[in-house]
């Protein structure tokens, strides 16, 4: 017996007038997506203009330093000699002055010794001779000594940094460079100091007295300047085999928050300052070999900037235009953009060259509080360079055809300058 076929003609055609609808309904779905994101796109290309003004700031030639400030002096304080510690006279942040008692030892076996050798002297200078008398002296200025030691005295004058021991504490005898038990730490803060790398490259570049500016990364807002104050005679070789110059850089007067051994990164100055003008690479286009910016001028402005254009010209190249003085006028458009009410764009030839990843160092055609136009990269916008109805054909008012060398660019290319 053969197999039934499950859909009869009639099942077949309902099937069919079923499917039909949802595949139109599908494709209506489907244009209506295409068509609104595309009309979304062309919206999205139209606004109010992107106007920046000449940015004006200061560069100087500088070689790049880092390491960590050191306080201009500072000393570790520890007793020469072994004892229990019977007062301590400061604390951390207290001021002293050279010579200035920070700490005593308990001295009662000191003071007795010494006494002792005075009653031996004064015995010796009744029956005695010369010869134990001279020896007498130098024992009483050996004890002398030892009576001296039990007191801690600073070596420098500035700021205690650190009071490590106190009242009661047994302190051993110090010997050369034994710092175990210091008691007293003491820092010089009138100036600071550090030793920071120079490559041998840039070592023709120092001089004493150089400018030098910190950042420190503790307060990055506070600006500290110093001075390059030692050269060294000879270079050193680094692991690396790389020979660089120790330079030693100073800061007078260092700001309260600035601590010892705080982490900088800074810049030796080689030169005075240089005030360079900057604008952003979207405000350029370029036509050929040439750089052309669109300066925003009030619309009373435009006709003496255009005719002041045509005479550096020779009256040549120069286009029609459509607004005040063959600028384009305000409150309309430019392109896809919309200007501001009362003002006009000025095609102005520039020269520029690179500076950083998105702006260019204007070189000459601008001034500093000039304002330029920010064009639309490429693929959002590319009316600036057709003619449409009711934009402005910006190439007619430089005197370019549309098309030819270089009009491949378009507004917002980028691209070398």
């Amino acid at each position: 017996m053969s197999g039934v076929n499950p859909l009869t003609r009639k099942s077949k055609i309902i099937l069919i007038l079923t499917i039909i609808p949802v595949l139109i309904a599908v494709a209506l779905l489907t244009y209506l997506f295409l068509f609104r994101t595309e009309e979304t796109a062309s919206v999205s290309a139209v606004g109010p203009a992107l106007i920046v003004e000449v940015e004006v700031i200061t560069k100087r030639e500088g070689i790049e330093i880092s390491g960590n400030i050191e306080p201009a002096n500072s000393v570790d304080l520890a007793f020469p000699i072994a004892g229990y510690i019977d007062a301590v006279f400061v604390s951390e942040g207290d001021v002293v002055r050279a010579d200035e008692v920070v700490a005593i030892l308990e001295d009662s076996q000191q003071r007795y010794n010494l006494a002792e050798v005075d009653v031996e002297i004064d015995a010796e200078v009744i029956s005695g001779t010369r010869r134990n008398l001279d020896l007498l002296s130098l024992k009483r200025d050996m004890t002398e000594t030892e009576l001296e030691d039990t007191r801690l005295s600073s070596t420098i004058a500035g700021v205690v940094s650190g009071v490590y021991l106190d009242v009661g504490d047994f302190v051993t005898d110090q010997k050369s460079g034994d710092d175990k038990d210091v008691v007293v730490r003491v820092i010089d803060r009138s100036f600071m100091t550090a030793t920071v790398e120079v490559d041998e490259l840039d070592a023709p570049y120092l001089s004493l007295g150089q400018l030098v500016e910190f950042q420190f990364d503790a307060y990055p807002d506070i600006e500290v300047r110093g001075v390059v104050s030692t050269i060294p005679l000879e270079a050193r070789v680094t692991p690396q085999g790389i020979a660089v110059l120790d330079t030693e850089v100073t800061i007078d007067d260092p700001p309260e928050e600035i601590l010892p051994f705080f982490t900088f990164a800074g810049e030796i100055f080689l030169s005075g300052d240089e005030d360079i003008l900057l604008i952003p690479s979207d405000a350029v286009m370029e036509r050929g070999e040439r750089s052309i910016a669109f300066v925003v001028l009030p619309s009373e402005y435009a006709d003496a900037a255009m005719a002041e254009r045509r005479d550096a010209a020779g009256g040549e190249g120069s286009g029609g235009g459509t607004g005040p003085g063959g600028g384009v006028p305000g409150g309309g458009s430019f392109g896809d953009l919309e200007l501001p009410e009362g003002y006009s764009v000025v095609p102005t030839p520039i020269s520029v060259k690179e500076y950083g990843s998105s702006s260019v160092q204007v070189i000459s055609g601008l001034k500093a509080g000039d304002k330029v136009l920010v064009l639309p990269a490429v693929g959002e916008s590319n009316s600036l360079a057709e003619e449409e109805s009711g934009s402005t054909n910006f190439l007619e008012l430089l005197g370019l055809p549309p098309g030819g060398p270089g009009s491949s660019g378009g507004p917002g290319s980028g691209g070398g300058r």
